[in-house]
């Protein structure tokens, strides 16, 4: 199946209220990403690993899009091209992400390992 590749804040939910928010330049492979580490144990988040190791099935969880931005809506407003165009798209993905973080109460101050990992 091909997604098209959009870029923004998601939060991946658990059937339970347990949810993980990222940002990604291309959401939809980012989230195959954390379903494969998920499945062979090996995610970056151990509180999300835990959580998934008891709720195993994906089909308890569900990703939404909390904020779509393109990268070319970014250029329209920044003028930025070329490297500096992706580094600062990505540092300005990464403080909607921090927002998207304050909005659910998630404590910033976490270890970088779990601070994505919350219940709400």
């Amino acid at each position: 199946m091909n997604y098209k590749k959009l870029s923004g804040v998601y939060c991946i939910t658990s059937i339970d209220g347990f949810y993980y928010i990222g940002y990604s330049t291309n959401v939809f492979s980012r989230f195959s990403g954390h379903y494969n580490m998920l499945i062979t144990g090996k995610h970056h988040s151990s509180k999300f690993q835990e959580h998934y190791n008891n709720l195993p099935s994906m089909q308890f969880w569900t990703l939404h899009i909390l904020v779509e931005y393109s990268i070319e809506e970014f250029k329209a407003s920044t003028g930025y091209k070329g490297k500096q165009l992706k580094r600062q798209f990505r540092r300005h993905l990464n403080s909607l992400e921090k927002e998207e973080m304050s909005k659910c109460h998630i404590d910033l101050a976490l270890n970088s390992q779990n601070k994505h990992f919350s219940r709400e």
